[in-house]
């Protein structure tokens, strides 16, 4: 970290990436502590709009999710969702919808999770297969809470295919982490 740059957009992103790796690690602390320099760097709203910032925002709500902060991590995607509107950025705005749907499905709102859903299943065609992955993701894991497993593993099956297809270390640790959460609460619910 001290090789970076001491200010700007390349910075920036540097320091988003990291924060990135620490949280699939699990050190959320550090995760949260990187992001700090680049959020609090908005002086001006005209400055939320750089990219940088953007997706540093992302990142933060995604550890304040993982910190159990649901109600602060929804608050968040729904500004990051606004926010990828305003500067017309179609990805970040997928991407945000996503993690809003996967923390109300977490928070027990399926109902409100599956209708973002299905705003997204029309467009997700034109997508990385990252976002697929974790549409399918958040499916698997809705069903598997809900005790349907033989389908939620269809899911869960094809998810995994995608990040391991795409190389994607941090979505497979994810998908295995929210996987176990889900279909533990299955069985703690039991028929």
């Amino acid at each position: 970290i001290d090789a970076l740059p001491s200010s700007g957009d390349n910075c920036n992103a540097a320091l988003d990436g990291i924060s990135r790796v620490r949280l699939v690690q699990g050190q959320l602390d550090e995760s949260s502590a990187l992001l700090d320099p680049i959020l609090g760097a908005i002086r001006a709203p005209i400055d939320r709009r750089v990219y940088a910032y953007r997706y540093a925002k992302l990142t933060h709500t995604e550890v304040l999710a993982r910190q159990g902060r649901s109600l602060d991590a929804l608050m968040s995607a729904n500004e990051l969702i606004g926010l990828a509107a305003e500067t017309g950025d179609h990805l970040l705005n997928q991407m945000a919808l996503l993690t809003k749907a996967e923390l109300l499905q977490q928070n027990g709102n399926v109902a409100e999770a599956m209708n973002t859903l299905d705003a997204l299943a029309d467009t997700l065609a034109q997508q990385p297969p990252e976002l697929f992955a974790h549409y399918d993701r958040i499916l698997a894991c809705t069903l598997a809470a809900r005790g349907d497993v033989e389908t939620a593993t269809l899911h869960f099956d094809r998810a995994k295919r995608t990040y391991e297809s795409i190389r994607s270390t941090p979505g497979l640790v994810e998908l295995l982490r929210r996987w176990r959460r889900a279909t533990a609460a299955a069985e703690d619910n039991g028929p």
